[in-house]
C-alpha cells in the first residue's frame, strides 16, 4: 500500500521537472514486478487553468521511494503499462459504480420477504459481489500484477451474482398479477433496478475480453509517458 504522506513526497520529489506554469497534477503508483514502487508524476497546467475540452499534453516523471527520478526505460514503460492495466481491469469489474449497485441490492433485500427465500439469496450474493468490487476503490491503489487477478475474482463474483438474480427477477416479473396494487411490484421493481445498474455500469463476464480490447490503449499510454519524459533515459529498448 501507499500513504497519503509517499504521495505527497513523491509529488514534491517530481516538481522540479515542472516547467513554468506546470504542476504535479496527478500521482501513478505502480509496483511492477515487486520490485519496489513507482511513482509515476504527470505535469501540467492546473486544472483551473484547463478551461477547454482539450485534454492538455502532460509530461512525466517516475520517482522511487528515495524520491529519485528513474532513469530505466523499461521500468518506466512497465511501471505505466500497469498501472493503465489496472485502470483498465478496475472499470471493466464495475469498481466505480459498484457502491451504487450495492446499495441498490440493499433497497430490494428490504422489500424481499422471508417468503421468498430464493430470491433473498440471489440478492444477498449481488449485495456481496457487489460490495467486494466496491472496496478496491477504497484507499490508494497501487498498480500491481496481483491486483489484476483480484479484480478478475471480483467481477467473476459480479458476472455470476447478476446472472442468478436475473433468474430470480424473471420468475417474481412471471408470477405478478398486472395490478398496480400487487404488492410484488415494489419488490419487482427494485430487483430489477439492481440489473440495470449492473448493465449500465458494463459486462463483467467480459473482464478478459475488455482488458484484451485496451492492449493498444495500455501501449499507447505508455509510448506517451516514455515520448514526454522529463529526465534522460538509458538507452535500452522498451520491451
Amino acid at each position: 500500500m501507499a500513504s497519503e504522506d509517499q504521495l505527497l513526497a513523491a509529488a514534491a520529489a517530481a516538481k522540479p521537472f515542472a516547467t513554468a506554469g506546470e504542476q504535479v497534477v496527478g500521482v501513478l503508483v505502480a509496483d511492477p514486478f515487486d520490485r519496489g514502487l513507482v511513482y509515476l508524476c504527470a505535469l501540467g497546467p492546473p486544472a483551473e487553468d484547463d478551461l477547454d475540452d482539450d485534454v492538455p499534453e502532460l509530461g512525466w516523471i517516475a520517482v522511487d521511494a528515495d524520491g529519485l527520478a528513474l532513469a530505466e526505460t523499461r521500468r518506466v514503460q512497465e511501471a505505466a503499462m500497469l498501472a493503465a492495466l489496472c485502470e483498465t481491469a478496475e472499470e471493466a469489474a464495475l469498481v466505480p459504480d459498484a457502491a451504487e449497485i450495492a446499495e441498490a441490492a440493499e433497497r430490494a433485500l428490504a422489500l424481499a420477504g422471508e417468503e421468498r427465500a430464493d430470491l433473498r439469496a440471489a440478492l444477498d450474493a449481488a449485495h456481496v459481489a457487489a460490495l467486494a468490487a466496491a472496496a478496491h476503490g477504497d484507499g490508494l491503489r497501487v498498480a500491481r500484477t496481483g491486483y489484476v487477478d483480484e479484480l478478475a475474482a471480483a467481477a467473476r463474483g459480479l458476472s455470476a451474482s447478476a446472472e442468478a438474480l436475473q433468474q430470480r427477477g424473471s420468475e417474481l416479473s412471471a408470477s405478478l398479477t398486472g395490478d398496480a396494487l400487487d404488492p410484488a411490484e415494489p419488490l419487482a421493481r427494485a430487483v430489477w433496478e439492481v440489473l440495470e445498474r449492473v448493465a449500465a455500469a458494463g459486462s463483467p463476464e467480459r473482464f478478459s475480453d475488455a482488458l484484451g480490447d485496451a492492449a493498444q490503449a495500455i501501449s499507447a499510454f505508455a509510448e506517451d509517458v516514455l515520448a514526454h519524459y522529463r529526465a534522460e533515459l538509458d538507452e535500452e529498448g522498451a520491451a
